[in-house]
């Protein structure tokens, strides 16, 4: 795995390959990356099912957001980085699984984020 890594996590994003797709693609590109290295992940990614392409993707990305400074945030990216490790030994059969822990860890990442930005806004 390269060291380069695009800022961001996968919290908050619609759990369909696509969208995960897309949204790294957008973040890369913001972030000045290398189109051709961008599509060399995306190539890799799709190169599977879909717990290959949340791992790939996984791989390539931080885990945080820029704007992701509260502690409860940061865990739940965190606890969604080790569903995303353990997901990887399961096999094919698991994306069904997947899809519903990455869901719960974004809701908790959701809900985090949104504590943030109230107490921020105080």
């Amino acid at each position: 795995m390269m060291s380069e890594k695009v800022k961001g996590s996968l919290a908050g994003i619609n759990g369909n390959s696509a969208s995960v797709i897309a949204h790294f693609n957008k973040k890369g590109r913001d972030q000045g990356f290398d189109q051709g290295w961008i599509d060399s992940v995306i190539i890799q990614a799709i190169a599977g099912d879909y717990s290959h392409v949340i791992s790939t993707i996984s791989d390539y990305m931080t885990g945080v957001d820029d704007d992701c400074t509260n502690k409860e945030a940061a865990e739940a990216v965190a606890a969604l980085e080790k569903i995303i490790e353990i997901i990887k030994g399961l096999g094919t059969e698991s994306a069904e699984i997947v899809g519903v822990a990455t869901m719960v860890a974004l809701e908790k990442s959701a809900a985090a984020k949104s504590k943030t930005t109230r107490a921020g806004s105080r």
